[in-house]
């Protein structure tokens, strides 16, 4: 099943029903309820708008993560977000490389596997160091864009 907010393009919209939902704003909710310590946005091809209302709302989790189909989303974090520390996630690989894997909980630690489809996990449950913008940046250019997730942090630091 296919979703997406903005209109698919004519070779597309075949594939989509059109319903409408009932929504709230990303920024309002968050006014109300607080700023997360980490969000997830994945609304397809509209992820980029959604960061921008965030940071011009001035409103900066500690951790947020949005898939990375177009540049623009690296983009709006580094110049609207002005974070500094990033990590990758390829969603392709999810079950293979985060199966059985070891994440932190507010029970403590614990093992959990991520399934096909799922986000993976988040912050500093995904393995590795904290890239700096431009180390960063060589990463995307190799490995390319499309079903990756950026994951950000303004707490922890990238690697020297």
């Amino acid at each position: 099943m296919l979703s997406q907010f903005p209109r698919p393009s004519d070779g597309k919209i075949a594939e989509f029903e059109q319903i409408q939902v009932a929504s709230r704003s990303l920024v309002n909710l968050i006014k109300q309820y607080g700023t997360p310590h980490y969000i997830k946005i994945d609304v397809e091809h509209y992820d980029k708008v959604l960061l921008k209302s965030l940071f011009r709302a001035a409103i900066f989790p500690a951790y947020v993560s949005a898939e990375s189909h177009e540049i623009d989303v690296f983009a709006a974090f580094v110049s609207d977000g002005g974070y500094k520390s990033f990590k990758l996630v390829d969603g392709y690989t999810i079950p293979q490389v985060y199966g059985n894997h070891r994440i932190s909980t507010m029970a403590g630690p614990a093992d959990y596997s991520f399934l096909a489809h799922s986000a993976g996990p988040f912050g500093n449950d995904i393995p590795g160091p904290w890239f700096c913008a431009g180390s960063f940046f060589k990463i995307l250019a190799d490995v390319g864009l499309g079903w990756k997730d950026i994951h950000v942090s303004n707490v922890d630091l990238p690697q020297k």
